[in-house]
């Protein structure tokens, strides 16, 4: 089973595999490799998603089908 993670751009909650982001960008494999202690990771449920405020729904998206179609 693939490892996922919660994301919030503005309103909305998506869920994808971290594999994608890690893949492509050291910062998210980094902080998926930071221990969280006794408290859920950032991005584990949709009550402590991964916040990228100034990412709209729509660039979510084209982010995501870019990672999934090429």
């Amino acid at each position: 089973m693939l490892d996922s993670r919660r994301r919030r751009s503005k309103d909305t909650i998506s869920d994808s595999p971290s594999d994608l982001f890690e893949m492509e960008s050291e910062v998210f494999k980094t902080m998926f490799e930071i221990p969280q202690g006794d408290t859920s990771a950032e991005g584990e449920t949709d009550e402590s998603p991964i916040v990228l405020p100034s990412v709209s729904v729509p660039e979510m998206e084209v982010l995501l089908k870019f990672f999934y179609f090429r």
